[in-house]
Parts: C-alpha cells; sequence; structure tokens
C-alpha cells in the first residue's frame, strides 16, 4: 500500500528538480499544510468502518497520512482545508493562499497521472478546489477592507461589548445585520462602509468584537472571515 504521507513525498520529489528553490519552498510548505490539515482532521470525512480502521492504526501510533491511500482524500477535506483550517493558519495572506491553490491542482494532475486517483475522484476534487478558489480570494479581500476600517474608525466608548461567530444575514450600503453563529441573537445594524459592503455576501461567517455605542454598532476587531 502507498499511504498518502510516501505520494506526498513522491510528489515533491518529482517537482524539485524542475523547479526553482524559492518555488520550491512554496511547493513543500503548502504539501506540509494539507498534510498537516489532513494528519488533524482527515479521519472526520470517514466512513464508520474506516473510522474504526483508523483507530486501530491510531493506537499503533500511527497518524491519518500513514493509514490510508490517497483515494480517501474527498471533498470534505479539499473544503475543510481551504475554507477552514487554512484561514487559521495563514491569517489570510493572500499570496499563501493563491500559492496553496495552486500547488494543490498541480498535485491532483500529478496523482491522477501516476495513478494514485481515480479519474471520478480527480474531477470532484478539481471541481471543487476551483469553486473555491475565487471565493476564498473574495473573502481575503473583504477582511483587508474591515481591517483597514476598523483601525482608522475605533469608537470612543462601548456601551456593551460582544463577540463571536457571526452570520451575514442582511447587506445594505454601509450596514450590515449579523446573526449569532452559536446562539442565533441577531445584532445590527453595525456600520461599516459601501466599499465593505459591496464585497461582501450573505451567508458568510465573520468571527468578530462589537461594541454597541450610543449611535449603534461597531467594530471593534475582526479575526477571520469564512466563505459559504
Amino acid at each position: 500500500m502507498k499511504t498518502i504521507k510516501k505520494v506526498f513525498e513522491e510528489f515533491l520529489k518529482d517537482q524539485q528538480d524542475r523547479l526553482s528553490k524559492k518555488t520550491y519552498a512554496e511547493y513543500v510548505d503548502a504539501m506540509f499544510l494539507f498534510e498537516q490539515y489532513l494528519n488533524d482532521y482527515g479521519h472526520q470525512g470517514l466512513k464508520l468502518k474506516e473510522q474504526e480502521y483508523f483507530e486501530q492504526e491510531f493506537n499503533k501510533g500511527r497518524e491519518f497520512n500513514e493509514s490510508f491511500e490517497t483515494d480517501k482524500i474527498n471533498s470534505f477535506h479539499i473544503k475543510g482545508f481551504f475554507a477552514d483550517f487554512l484561514i487559521h493558519k495563514v491569517l489570510h495572506g493572500k499570496q499563501i493562499v493563491k500559492s496553496t491553490f495552486r500547488v494543490i491542482r498541480k498535485y491532483l494532475k500529478w496523482a491522477k497521472g501516476k495513478g494514485y486517483l481515480p479519474n471520478e475522484n480527480y474531477k470532484e476534487l478539481l471541481e471543487t478546489t476551483e469553486k473555491l478558489k475565487d471565493e476564498i480570494l473574495q473573502t481575503i479581500k473583504f477582511w483587508d477592507l474591515l481591517q483597514d476600517y476598523v483601525y482608522l474608525n475605533q469608537p470612543l466608548k462601548c456601551l456593551k461589548i460582544v463577540n463571536g461567530y457571526f452570520w451575514i444575514t442582511k447587506i445594505e450600503p454601509g450596514k450590515l445585520w449579523l446573526e449569532d453563529y452559536i446562539e442565533g441573537k441577531k445584532v445590527g445594524p453595525v456600520v461599516v462602509n459601501k466599499k465593505i459592503t459591496s464585497e461582501c455576501k450573505l451567508g458568510w461567517v465573520v468571527s468578530l468584537e462589537l461594541c454597541k455605542t450610543a449611535k449603534g454598532w461597531r467594530i471593534l476587531e475582526v479575526w477571520n472571515v469564512y466563505p459559504l
């Protein structure tokens, strides 16, 4: 059995001679992050019998990537890696995200060509990757705009402070309405600027610290933005 770990190592070895040192370093970083994600969360996308097998392997000291072949990587893992894990790890670094998308696309095509990835799996994973790319890059732009706005528009006095994860449920020029992701409590309108509201989408989740002032809700701090 050629495990995920061994296949990733083979992929990087195949790329090393044809790439510059700088580009190869980007490949190593991207695959390291993907491998780390799979070891930490890959088991969550398994079926029941596969879960039981993984528990046996884990108890023997083997991680996810040492226990399964590459056909166990599915769209659940691709979405979790790009839309959640990568956002936490690189804090919306646009260039890192773009290079990671490029490397993962290259890996998928390479794995298909080598016979490590069945054609059906390849199509599913590539389609998921392509769909996520533009959406995540847009959330990065939105996050950058929020960061700049919050830095320049700190409220002087707060009557109430709340923080957490919030759905964006309504958008008007310069105003956002939010709903607490866990408790369902609604907050709004939250005042921002028109550029910010033109760059966001209903259904995105933002992690924020909010301040209620005498003139309404303002943002104190923004941490992350997650796509649909």
